[in-house]
């Protein structure tokens, strides 16, 4: 994809993954991908066992 926003496109046209992680230091793409995914779980700049 060109710009990260492009990706959240190609997640939410897949059926619901069961976690969404994201890494970065940019607050408005962490609340854009915080709003617009849908996902078990969202993780921004962290990592969970399941």
């Amino acid at each position: 994809v060109e710009k990260i926003e492009d990706s959240f496109d190609v997640i939410n046209s897949q059926p619901k993954p069961l976690a969404a992680y994201l890494f970065t230091k940019d607050k408005r793409i962490e609340k854009m991908f915080v709003e617009q995914i849908s996902a078990g779980a969202i993780v921004v700049n962290d990592t969970v066992l399941h």
